[in-house]
């Protein structure tokens, strides 16, 4: 009843897949793959980003274990062409072609991280329109190259299979090519391995998470994926006043859902459903938060609107670690709990992660709400849908003196926003992260979006993606 009442929705697999007539159940979204530095393994990680876009998911990578331009190659004593080139010739070519489902661009995160030979050419990959056109890029950052930054101190790119020191670059000029590459193309972004790490319940057993899927929210090992959906905040807001009754009934019912989702979703090959089934992890997030604060007479960025953010995550950070020991009780633990910090803290779990804040482009749109986290685009928009032609919609809340578009919230307001709802996510370590775009007006100076960059870090968020009005002509922006 709740996902008919569109209090609950589950991700667009879950949609599209479940009960359909042949193929594939395919029933999450996202996807890690992190290939080896061998032909072999470049190549089966390419067939399966194939056979996962035709399933319908989208597919994060890390290429920071391929070997750097001109590095040899032992078993040919030839220079390798660098993990650049395969991130583009191949991986970038196979999303070209094989579509998510037969119904959308195939959606694909490209990480390298800070110390990568090739993390110049890199940060400089997309300052053409149209480059890479299906990958989002982001540098993997650790703490130790951010206090580089702030310190204005040189900085070692490192050769993969020998260690050595491949270049010396001063990390600030590194950085500020970063930031002015965003400007001009909203890319790269920056995703913080250490605020990742320091919440991840089996870093002790399992290592460091080293990616994230397409949009960044979801922090996943090799191979693993994450079962997504959301609570719709609209349905749960009752004449000025939040129903934490109902809200806590949905939470449950969210959790328990994606939890059944982990055993009914059919994989493209044993080595994800191994992945998946060990950690059984999910993502619960919400849509309709810019619409509720309006309902709740706040102000998207307001200090009031900063307290209503923390306490709705607490609340469902609480609720749903509490239905997943139930579930535990019932069914067991998640396979990887022995030795996890989970254990350590007394705390029986099924799941190892609970919450992670989608776009919820899709889910905003059947539930018409407002998307996820983010404030409302706009106070009228113009829909195009194929088949039925374009028309304009005008949000029904948008003549409250309380409604604010996303260009009259600045970009400092976004970035505690996005703060507020991190920081009480990672309680019990059950929080993943956000994909959410800081939106800043056209006019916006490098320094403004590098001290964003600094702050976002500086607040605990496990990553970062701005966009400047007008900064792309494919996108659609306010005059």
């Amino acid at each position: 009843n709740s996902r008919y009442g569109l209090d609950f929705l589950p991700n667009s697999p879950c949609l599209m897949n479940a009960g359909s007539i042949g193929g594939l159940k395919l029933l999450s979204a996202c996807f890690v793959q992190i290939p080896d530095d061998s032909l072999d393994s470049i190549m089966q990680h390419a067939w399966w980003s194939a056979k996962l876009f035709q399933a319908g998911a989208g597919v994060g990578y890390n290429f920071s274990r391929l070997r750097g331009e001109g590095e040899m190659i032992r078993s040919s004593q030839r220079p390798s062409s660098g993990a650049t080139s395969f991130m583009k010739n191949i991986f970038n070519s196979v999303g070209d072609v094989v579509k998510q489902g037969g119904r959308r661009r195939a959606a694909m995160m490209g990480l390298l991280n800070d110390d990568h030979p090739e993390l110049e050419k890199f940060v400089n990959f997309k300052n053409e329109e149209n480059s890479l056109e299906n990958f989002n890029i982001s540098i993997f950052s650790s703490d130790k190259f951010m206090k580089a930054i702030a310190g204005n101190k040189d900085w070692n790119l490192l050769e993969r299979n020998s260690g050595n020191i491949s270049k010396k670059v001063n990390a600030k000029d590194l950085f500020n090519s970063m930031i002015a590459n965003n400007k001009k193309m909203a890319e790269p972004g920056m995703i913080w391995r250490d605020a990742i790490n320091a919440h991840n319940p089996i870093l002790k057993t399992m290592g460091e998470i080293e990616c994230t899927n397409p949009c960044g929210e979801a922090t996943l090992y090799n191979h693993e994926n994450c079962c997504l959906g959301s609570v719709n905040l609209v349905n749960h807001v009752s004449n000025g006043q939040i129903d934490w009754e109902a809200l806590e009934r949905t939470i449950r019912i969210g959790i328990r859902f994606l939890d059944n989702v982990v055993d009914a979703n059919e994989h493209v090959d044993p080595v994800f459903a191994k992945a998946s089934l060990s950690t059984r992890r999910i993502g619960l997030g919400v849509t309709g938060f810019a619409d509720i604060l309006v309902m709740l007479d706040s102000v998207y960025g307001s200090q009031s609107s900063l307290d209503i953010a923390y306490e709705i995550a607490v609340f469902m950070n609480q609720t749903a670690c509490d239905e997943s020991r139930q579930l535990a009780y019932i069914k067991g633990n998640y396979p990887l709990w022995e030795g996890s910090w989970h254990q350590s803290a007394g705390l029986p779990m099924r799941n190892v992660s609970l919450l992670a804040i989608a776009p919820e482009g899709s889910r905003s749109l059947i539930s018409n709400t407002s998307a996820s986290i983010e404030p409302n685009f706009g106070r009228e928009i113009t829909r195009t849908s194929k088949g039925i032609g374009a028309g304009t919609w005008k949000h029904p809340l948008a003549d409250n003196p309380k409604f604010v578009t996303t260009y009259e919230v600045s970009l400092d307001q976004h970035i505690k926003m996005q703060a507020a709802w991190q920081n009480a996510m990672n309680v019990n370590k059950v929080g993943q992260s956000i994909s959410k775009t800081n939106n800043a007006p056209r006019g916006t100076s490098e320094s403004e979006l590098a001290e964003a960059y600094i702050e976002a870090w500086s607040l605990g968020c496990k990553g970062l993606t701005t966009y400047v009005d007008g900064s792309r002509d494919s996108v659609y922006y306010e005059k």
